[in-house]
């Protein structure tokens, strides 16, 4: 029996695909210092397994929507699931640093597929501002795996050790295929005519960067995800290594910054239904921008408390949960015919911005505080400074 669209099981079994993203980072991030320690590595190696995964991810956004636009969404959600759940499996056995690199690689080319698709999903079915609402409905719901994520993570790394979580996500990977394969319907109106060629994807990119509106909200997303993950991918050495905090005991503050999560992707759906998407989008950026000011001011001036790290990030958290549902519902919505290489586009900038600035970071500057906290700060000024510089060159959708 499939699914009916605009049902709150349709919509629920959307953001559990979702969740497969931040579940294969959250999960395991109490776990990095300790990885670090068995694969006799440093941190920023140890910050490698999480960049491989945003690259992987990054170049795998290109691939699906297209695909997806001509031989529909479950197919492609399909064979994205198995070769994800194979490559978690890969990533238990993994003998060694370099093979968990490759296996995670593997492993997010085919966790895109279920991200990518249940966003496009989400644009077959409805455009605007209803869009931003049900990603933001989404968003909430998926929000609840970095709640959660990482206090169970840091408990299965106590207990049981680091290839706990690719066990779950092991499961996680096989039990979204059945749910696929069992109930979600096909929401695409229509194959399309044309043939599936490079030179028909690469037509489609080309149309949706001439769109000011997809390019400029595009650039927010991309900075909102930059900071984001720079935070994912440090903040357990900067709780664990400079506030000196368990594992467990960074799973719950990563779980108070992914509350902020939460409650940005509530707000966000009421700002856009009373003022719209770009003044919603508008307000994230603003909060983004000041959550992002204040840390490294309050991690360089602070008293040496971690609650100091963690108010300005609960505040920078509320302004990506504003940004990212309401700024991607706003790219995708001149796109109605292109829903997938829209989709595939932006997943693809932004995933490939959180991997460069990551990778700068670690890098650069390891698991020093201060300055990865600075990297932080300087996207969310600049998320601000392209929403207001743009504000005579983008449309304002409906």
């Amino acid at each position: 029996m499939r699914l009916k669209p605009d049902t709150p099981a349709f919509t629920l079994l959307l953001a559990l695909l979702t969740a497969i993203g931040p579940l294969s980072i959250d999960i395991y991030l109490p776990s990095l210092p300790s990885m670090a320690t068995v694969f006799a590595t440093t941190a920023a190696g140890a910050q490698a397994t999480v960049t491989a995964y945003y690259i992987g991810f990054a170049v795998a956004q290109v691939i699906y929507g297209p695909i997806s636009d001509r031989v529909g969404r479950r197919p492609v959600l399909l064979v994205g699931l198995v070769g994800y759940a194979a490559a978690s499996l890969a990533c238990v056995l993994a003998p060694s640093l370099e093979a968990l690199i490759i296996a995670r690689v593997v492993q997010a080319i085919t966790a895109a597929a279920p991200i990518i698709l249940a966003r496009t999903i989400v644009r077959d079915i409805h455009s605007g501002v209803r869009a931003g609402n049900l990603l933001s409905v989404m968003s909430s719901i998926m929000g609840v795996v970095p709640i959660v994520a990482p206090a169970i993570g840091g408990f299965l790394d106590l207990h049981f050790g680091w290839q706990s979580s690719f066990w779950v996500m092991t499961v996680s990977g096989a039990l979204a295929f059945l749910a696929v394969a069992f109930i979600l319907p096909e929401t695409i109106g229509g194959r399309r005519a044309v043939t599936l060629s490079l030179t028909s994807i690469l037509r489609s990119y080309r149309i949706v960067l001439q769109s000011r509106t997809f390019v400029l909200y595009a650039s927010m997303v991309c900075l909102s995800y930059g900071g984001l993950i720079t935070y994912v991918g440090v903040s357990s050495f900067i709780v664990q290594g400079h506030y000196r905090l368990s594992p467990v005991g960074y799973g719950f503050t990563f779980a108070i910054g992914a509350f902020g999560y939460i409650v940005g992707t509530f707000l966000g759906r009421i700002i856009a239904a009373r003022r719209g998407l770009d003044r919603a989008v508008g307000a994230g950026a603003a909060l983004l921008a000041a959550g992002g000011a204040v840390l490294p001011a309050a991690v360089a001036l602070g008293p040496g408390k971690v609650v100091e790290f963690i108010i300005p990030v609960v505040v920078y958290m509320i302004g990506i949960g504003i940004i990212i549902p309401q700024g991607i519902a706003a790219a995708l919505t001149p796109f109605p015919e292109r829903a997938g290489a829209a989709s595939s586009l932006i997943g693809f900038l932004h995933m490939t911005t959180a991997a460069v600035v990551l990778a700068a970071a670690g890098v650069l500057f390891g698991d020093a505080a201060f300055a990865n906290a600075c990297v932080m700060g300087v996207t969310g000024v600049l998320a601000l400074v392209v929403y207001v510089g743009g504000a005579r060159l983008r449309a304002v959708p409906a």
